[in-house]
């Protein structure tokens, strides 16, 4: 999974980001106290994400690293990923996401709004990059969880 995301995310964020840096040992640590997903293309790896629990009111995850690798990018494949981790986590009787984004990279945030996230200030991020601008953080409640 490191592999993977370093696949997806190598130039399209700045050298400095704390992704670039990530060991197999940190990646597995947090699947253990989570999860994460793989999607494939015609059994060709193509793009991953992870969630691990976070301490909040409400039954929450945060989101990491979701990525598609270049050759499979505009299939809508960020997507479905993120539909599988509200299906997983209603399932799981999660009721609210969380997750952080680079300030430089806006765009990302406008892909997460049609997803039903929304800028929000009281968002604790488990980590955040000291060598960047604060990220833009979000949260979203999961579609039949309690208001």
């Amino acid at each position: 999974m490191r592999d993977l995301t370093l696949a997806a995310w190598r130039g399209t964020v700045p050298d400095n980001s704390t992704a670039l840096g990530e060991t197999v040992e940190y990646v597995r640590e947090l699947l253990g106290r989570g999860g994460g997903l793989i999607v494939t293309v015609d059994g060709e790896p193509a793009g991953s994400v992870r969630w691990f629990p976070v301490p909040h009111p409400k039954p929450s995850w945060e989101i990491k690293r979701l990525g598609v690798v270049p050759r499979w990018r505009g299939h809508d494949l960020g997507r479905l990923m993120m539909m599988r981790i509200d299906e997983h986590g209603r399932a799981a009787g999660i009721e609210r996401l969380q997750l952080g984004i680079r300030s430089d990279q806006p765009a990302l945030a406008r892909f997460y709004e049609t997803l039903g996230f929304t800028h929000d200030a009281n968002v604790r991020l488990s980590a955040t990059n000291p060598n960047t601008a604060p990220p833009i953080a979000l949260s979203k409640l999961l579609p039949g969880s309690p208001a």
